[in-house]
């Protein structure tokens, strides 16, 4: 074996041993580390020794997989931020859960948030005892939130915001608790099936990339040895990829790009990473912003607020900057002299019927359960449609793949079989 490659080895072993190493002093000795400074140091030897370890992990394997090492990386990032990713998600959706409990039972939210903050030592505790101690400052929720803006998710956090300056923080906490179980089980689904089809035409693309490189020329010069002519399928089939050969530079390497963007772009969104949109895209995911505007204003209308402070406080804090520049301008019209239901429809964020349904109900006395309404039906009928979408673009592509691949198998297959029969 080739002595850089041991030395590379040794050196991987050597991170991971230190990390590790790191890892158990700071577990055995959680004592040595004081209540301010101590924090920022745990935090430094554990992101260190975390960092040493996957460092190590990832050249180890690398040197054993040396022919797979490109695709190997690529997986174990896309894991590691996985994992990053959804532990950061839990423990966010967890101290919200936290201020639901606190709320029902009485309990301060400083002291909710500080009972929280001590049972880790990680970033999130950082965040939660800097909100804690914030709270105790005198700080208000919103204020506080707004200081602190990973304490909890970005469409948690709006709400809790709009919610508390309206006078409404604990049916805001409460809202914002059960958002996860409403919206994300879906979503998640529908971009893991989305996932699922860009990673199979990533790797029909490089099969039969690798097939037209290694695999084709070996059945031209095997057939020119024996003076055989191919079968017509196999050329036909030859000739296709030949073409894409040529053209390489506007056929492969376009759609190689375009599908890593596409599953790049998919997986940030599924972690949560990602929340721009692709062009073209805002026309559906523009109903979701809908259906949290909604819910948002309905918090407001129960806390007997204008909806025009409701209204300025979401385009203070909307996480989507297009949604806040939105907002903005309707606001521009209500004060103006345009009712808040024809800014919202004249700037895209509500339908026309949507629009109707609430002045009829803000007629009767009903705003709140209507917009509550509108937003639940909402959220299911987009779910609903794309899961049709999904649902039909499944059968499209298993088909579409199915046919290549029978067509690369009868091309290959069949020629072997007319080249045995020759022989014999």
């Amino acid at each position: 074996m080739n002595p850089i490659w041991i030395n590379a080895a040794l050196g991987s072993v050597s991170a991971v041993l230190l990390g590790l190493a790191i890892l158990a002093a700071l577990r055995l000795h959680p004592q040595s580390f004081n209540r301010t400074h101590g924090d920022i140091l745990h935090l430094m030897l554990r992101l260190l020794g975390r960092s040493l370890v996957t460092t190590g992990v990832i050249m180890l394997a690398i040197v054993v997989f040396q022919v797979f090492s490109f695709l190997l990386l690529i997986v174990t990032v896309v894991v590691l931020l996985f994992v990053w990713r959804s532990n950061v998600v839990a423990r966010q959706y967890q101290i919200l859960w936290g201020l639901s409990t606190a709320v029902d039972r009485g309990i301060p939210l400083h002291v909710a948030l500080r009972i929280a903050g001590e049972e880790r030592r990680d970033r999130m505790s950082c965040y939660t005892r800097m909100a804690a101690t914030l709270l105790e400052s005198g700080f208000s929720l919103s204020d506080t939130l707004k200081r602190v803006p990973h304490l909890l998710p970005p469409e948690a956090r709006t709400t809790m915001i709009v919610g508390t300056e309206c006078g409404a923080s604990s049916a805001a906490i409460r809202r914002a608790a059960q958002m996860q179980q409403l919206d994300q089980p879906t979503w998640k689904a529908l971009i893991a099936r989305l996932i699922y089809f860009l990673c199979l035409f990533l790797v029909a693309l490089g099969v039969l990339t690798f097939v037209t490189l290694k695999i084709v020329p070996q059945f031209v010069r095997i057939f020119n040895d024996f003076e055989i002519k191919l079968p017509p399928i196999t050329q036909d089939w030859l000739s296709t990829m030949h073409w894409f050969g040529d053209h390489v530079a506007i056929t492969i390497w376009p759609l190689f790009l375009l599908t890593v963007f596409l599953l790049s772009y998919a997986v940030l969104r599924y972690l949560g990473m990602a929340r721009w949109d692709l062009p073209g895209m805002g026309r559906w995911t523009r109903r979701l912003d809908t259906v949290a505007i909604l819910a948002s204003l309905a918090l407001v209308v129960k806390a007997q607020r204008p909806l025009v402070d409701g209204l300025r406080s979401l385009a203070a804090c909307y996480p989507k900057g297009s949604i806040r520049q939105r907002l903005r301008l309707a606001l521009v019209d209500i004060e103006q002299g345009m009712s808040w239901r024809d800014s919202l429809q004249a700037h895209g964020l509500v339908l026309p019927g949507e629009a109707a349904i609430l002045a009829a109900a803000e007629r009767l006395g009903n705003l709140a359960w209507a917009l509550d309404e509108l937003a639940a039906s909402s959220r299911r009928r987009l779910a609903y449609r794309f899961e049709l979408l999904i649902e039909m673009a499944f059968p499209a592509v298993s088909v579409v793949a199915g046919v290549v691949v029978f067509f690369t198998a009868v091309a290959l297959f069949g020629s072997l079989v007319d080249l045995i029969r020759h022989l014999v």
